[in-house]
């Protein structure tokens, strides 16, 4: 499980960054609600969800493209495909991860499974990383301030808090619900960047900002259902 969340998911996506616009990453990375649906379909035992759980996926990934493509042409170059390709794979990953783990009798408490998770899974990704010579490209003294600010973050919110988050869901909600997560992030990064000063928010964006909103609502309409 933890080969599957951090080295087959994260390194690919980590290293396609280099290679695609954000943009790119972010509608591609959305993909990973289709997977989880999709994988908790096909995993025995799964059932076909309801229809209007793959119309607000459909929908929310409609409003995903209208938001990272409104008003900003520029940033979206030609590129290889790999990169893509690669965003693709690692999504695969997470998604059969996230089934697999929801199928899994708990061993341990959330914080401890997703400390252990992350640590198995960062072995091989640092042994690739110095097998492939990068190790040699890593200089302390030259390390922006800005980047050791990202990287405090990633590692103290996107790992040590959001990692446990996302196992209890995984544990408490059905996989249509955290299906919809990805939907959410794009929205928060472009009020990030707005509050920033790098963004601008347009009405296309406010616009696609309630279709995905919407979405996600249609998605978990039907847990909602069956607590009734």
């Amino acid at each position: 499980m933890a080969l599957l969340f951090i080295f087959g998911a994260n390194a690919p996506l980590w290293w396609a960054m280099q290679r695609v616009t954000s943009a790119t990453a972010a509608l591609l990375s959305a993909t990973l609600s289709f997977w989880i649906v999709l994988f908790d379909w096909w995993a025995p035992g799964g059932k076909r969800p309801a229809l209007r759980v793959l119309a607000g996926l459909a929908m929310g990934f409609a409003g995903l493209v209208w938001l990272v493509y409104a008003g900003s042409p520029s940033e979206h170059k030609d590129f290889e495909w790999i990169g893509p390709l690669a965003i693709i794979f690692g999504m695969m990953c997470w998604g059969w991860a996230s089934i697999f783990s929801k199928r899994l009798k708990p061993v341990g408490g959330l914080v401890l499974t997703a400390g252990a998770n992350m640590l198995v899974g960062s072995v091989p990704v640092l042994v690739l990383g110095l097998w492939m010579g990068e190790g040699q490209k890593l200089n302390f003294h030259n390390v922006p301030l800005l980047t050791w600010v990202s990287f405090f973050y990633q590692v103290l919110i996107c790992s040590a808090l959001a990692q446990p988050v996302y196992f209890w869901l995984l544990r408490s909600a059905r996989s249509t619900t955290v299906a919809t997560y990805p939907f959410v992030v794009p929205v928060v990064a472009f009020i990030l960047g707005w509050i920033t000063g790098d963004e601008f928010i347009t009405w296309q964006k406010i616009g696609a900002g309630i279709v995905i909103i919407f979405s996600a609502v249609l998605a978990m309409s039907e847990q909602w259902g069956e607590k009734k």
